[in-house]
């Protein structure tokens, strides 16, 4: 039957509703291809998988709805597996489309090569559908003609829609894309229909398949489970263009905001930024915004009103300039600087992130003011107090001004040159602990800080292993205090930072005197969350390494876990940037954080630290701490890690900690932090100790053979 009607073959709602289906894919495919094109790589990938798997399955569901309405009705079955296999060159050909159309730089050989794949891709699905029906004897392809018709119009329909691509950037009304896809899809059903067209059915042929697929029954299953899927995928891009202009609106209205502050009347006359005025309208407009984290910061120049007696108003107006170009210059454009009164400035910073981040900004921005000024009597150098308030802790504009403020002032009470982040009652904090941080601004040059090393031995042999470096602080009246209280102190102020690295440089001038002596002792230096903010944190590892001449072998940086799974990709960096100087990374305190296997396999360490609480419940004696400890070295082991177990205190725990297989033990039961010329005695009286075993159990043997007397 070569000669029929299109009536007789598709019923015309069948004819309808398939134009409509292509139609509706051919237009989402273009809104697809503007997604992926203007996304970032993530985004733009998760468009691409669903738009090639929903316009992929409409594809095919239009190709099957084709086939059915064309075949001989009442005789046609079909093998479930050759029309479930149609679905692949369907949704690969959607697939090749959409990439080509998100490549806005495509050569001419590579758009052939994609058109040459989808128009394949198109082609073979209705092919497989009519052979999925199993004719005997088999259905007839009239050739050349509508076959090589319908190939021609596919490659029609083809270039029509790869010259609509190249248009996919361009403003134009969502009407005129819908007509290029109906005209579009008008083509590709045409080539369809051509191809189909060529199929001769055998008149008194039987049927093979495995099942009737009756089109009265398929047809509503299979056009509405597409067209749905194209519905909620078409939802989904709406809601996304929707966010973006809100997106844009928001970043308009934060231009709108800089320009408004720009004017003359919202800014400083001497400096050129914004004043208090034109500070308080950006801070009201972020605040009304919200969405995202603000840091208000109230920077303050030290010792500024007696500089001005000094040098005069001339010298003091060059230095406010200065500064305030710097503190313009360090910070991004959507951030704002404004000098409000005298020596004061008010920063507003966007997006920061986490309290350390804000903490190491403001160290920054401290040791910016700090660099010297250029003044006719000579060079000047300058030191900045600097209170911190956090949006959304305090969600009311003023009084994050206020709560900076309140920082400010225990800022200042310290001597000045601090930096404090305001907390709930930081008014009541205590003198003591301002005292404490003036006295601690001054340990380092006044030689009060102390390194102590606590051996970490080898669990099999005994042997040490190496050290953890442990700060003191030996105060002139206070004596020796507890890091537990200064610690804390250190990172109120912002001056965790000058200890961490102090700790760094001196446990590398103690590797190398050691080194001088004929001993190589690795040693470990923990690593706080505001030196991993720093960016330039592997520069200065290398630099304290190449100073000394260390070798990075012996140096293991430990971070915490809950650290290491802060802001991953950050770390992740960080931590690649430390490993590729040869410098071991350690996970400290492990079992305390909420680290996933799948995160902890992509930090680059090579050791585990078991931290103290579960080695302490050894000494229960129940199989759960076992079975804890345990589970941590086998899956430490399985990622080739060392496993140091530290808080050791009994006998028991050590004996435990051996028997599951533990690299290396650390506690009290083997020896307390000690300076580093009591390490070097504890070592050499082990190794006396260990000689002397080594001759008694010498003598020991000799003595089970008797008394060898010679002749």
């Amino acid at each position: 039957m070569s000669d029929f009607d299109l009536a007789p073959m598709m019923a015309r709602s069948a004819f309808w509703l398939t134009w409509l289906m292509a139609a509706a894919a051919l237009f989402l495919h273009t809104r697809l291809t503007a997604r992926i094109r203007t996304s970032d790589r993530d985004t733009g990938m998760g468009w691409w998988l669903a738009g090639t798997l929903v316009l992929g399955t409409a594809v095919w569901a239009e190709a099957l709805l084709t086939v059915l309405a064309v075949a001989p009705e009442g005789r046609t079955r079909h093998l479930l597996a050759l029309v479930g296999a149609a679905w692949v060159p369907a949704v690969g050909a959607v697939g090749v489309s959409l990439w080509m159309g998100s490549q806005p730089r495509l050569n001419l050989l590579g758009q052939i090569g994609c058109v040459v794949l989808a128009v394949g891709g198109l082609l073979m699905g209705p092919y497989l559908l009519v052979a999925s029906t199993v004719w005997r004897p088999g259905v007839a392809w009239v050739w050349p003609s509508m076959a090589v018709c319908g190939v021609l119009m596919a490659l029609a329909c083809a270039a029509v829609w790869v010259w609509r691509q190249s248009l996919v950037d361009a403003d134009v009304p969502w009407w005129w894309w819908l007509a290029g896809a109906l005209g579009a899809s008008a083509l590709f059903r045409a080539a369809q229909w051509a191809l189909l067209m060529s199929v001769q059915w055998p008149s008194d042929g039987q049927s093979m398949g495995d099942h009737s697929l009756p089109p009265e029954a398929v047809q509503p299953l299979v056009a509405g489970s597409a067209l749905i899927m194209m519905a909620v995928l078409q939802l989904a891009v709406i809601l996304e263009q929707r966010w973006r202009s809100r997106e844009r609106q928001l970043t308009d209205s934060l231009a709108r905001a800089h320009s408004t502050i720009a004017q003359g009347s919202l800014t400083d006359s001497l400096t050129g930024l914004p004043n208090r005025t034109g500070f308080d309208v950006a801070l009201q407009q972020a605040v009304q915004q919200g969405g995202h984290r603000l840091a208000v910061m109230l920077l303050s120049l030290d010792g500024f009103r007696s500089l001005l007696d000094l040098y005069g108003h001339d010298a003091a107006e060059s230095m406010l300039r200065q500064v305030g170009a710097r503190l313009r210059g360090m910070l991004r454009t959507e951030d704002l600087v404004a000098r409000v009164e005298g020596e004061d400035f008010l920063l507003l910073v966007h997006n920061l992130g986490d309290r350390p981040a804000v903490a190491q900004l403001a160290q920054r921005l401290g040791d910016l003011v700090r660099q010297p000024l250029v003044l006719d009597a000579g060079d000047l150098v300058l030191s900045a107090s600097i209170g911190v308030a956090l949006f959304p802790d305090e969600p009311q504009p003023e009084r994050l001004v206020q709560h900076a403020g309140e920082a400010l002032q225990v800022a200042r009470s310290g001597g000045g040159a601090a930096q404090c982040l305001y907390e709930p009652g930081i008014d009541r904090v205590v003198e003591g602990q301002v005292a404490m941080q003036r006295d601690l601004r001054h340990a380092v040059e006044r030689g009060e800080l102390r390194l102590q090393y606590q051996p970490k031995l080898v669990a099999d042999s005994g042997q040490l292993g190496g050290v953890e470096a442990l700060l003191r602080w030996l105060h002139p009246t206070r004596g020796f205090v507890s890091p537990a209280e200064f610690i804390p102190v250190a990172e109120r102020f912002g001056l965790i930072g000058e200890l961490g690295q102090w700790v760094l440089d001196e446990a590398c001038r103690q590797m190398r005197a050691w080194m001088d002596t004929g001993q190589e002792i690795p040693v470990a230096v923990n690593v706080s969350v505001h030196q991993l903010r720093q960016a330039d944190l592997a520069e200065r590892v290398q630099r304290s390494l190449a100073h000394h001449h260390v070798p990075a072998r012996l140096l293991t940086l430990e971070i915490t876990e809950s650290v290491a799974m802060e802001n991953l990709d950050t770390s992740l960096r960080m931590f690649d940037m430390l490993a590729s100087l040869g410098v071991h990374l350690s996970i400290d305190d492990f079992g305390t954080g909420y680290s996933s296997l799948a995160y902890l396999r992509r930090l680059p360490a090579t050791q585990l630290k078991i931290d103290r609480s579960f080695v302490r419940d050894l000494d229960d004696g129940t199989e759960g701490s076992r079975a804890i400890v345990q589970a941590v070295v086998h899956m430490a082991h399985a990622l080739q890690l060392r496993v140091v177990a530290e808080g050791v205190e009994t006998e028991t725990q050590a004996t435990h900690l051996r028997q599951l297989g533990c690299d290396e033990l650390q506690g009290f039961l083997f020896a307390r932090p000690m300076p580093p010329e009591a390490l070097v005695a504890w070592q050499t009286e082990r190794q006396a100790r260990s000689a002397d075993a080594g001759i008694r159990e010498a003598v020991g043997r000799s003595s089970r053979f008797g008394d060898l007397t010679p002749v």
